[in-house]
């Protein structure tokens, strides 16, 4: 799902995905187009198919960075637990204990001012 927010943020800006992604000391393009998402989770626990947001890897610098922007909440999600069936149980077991970090980051990270802690808006 959150590929699919890159593919959709890329194929229309004609720009490399990392350049509107925060990461390092490079500045961030702001994303200021976005194809339309449809997304069908089929495993317990991001969320990904309800906000707009993505975490991806950048396997050449071992970077894990987000992409963030109004313009990539899904149009249409389809929820149907029953998709969620065939996943083997250690990923559903993994999806469960993501989902309580999750909850409970909330309550260790405290009440700062920290960025990540507002999706909208993204500060400037």
């Amino acid at each position: 799902m959150d590929a699919a927010k890159a593919i959709a943020v890329a194929a229309v800006e004609a720009k490399p995905i990392w350049e509107f992604i925060p990461h390092g000391p490079m500045p961030t393009r702001p994303i200021t187009k976005a194809l339309p998402i449809m997304e069908i989770p089929t495993l317990a626990a991001t969320g990904s198919e309800a906000d707009c947001g993505g975490v991806f890897t950048n396997q050449e610098t071992n970077e894990k960075a987000v992409l963030f922007s109004p313009l990539l909440f899904p149009r249409v999600s389809i929820v149907d637990p029953e998709l969620t069936l065939t996943v083997p149980d250690d990923y559903t077991a993994d999806g469960g204990i993501d989902i309580i970090c999750h909850v409970i980051e909330g309550f260790f990270t405290g009440a700062d001012n920290t960025r990540y802690r507002t999706v909208l808006p993204w500060p400037s």
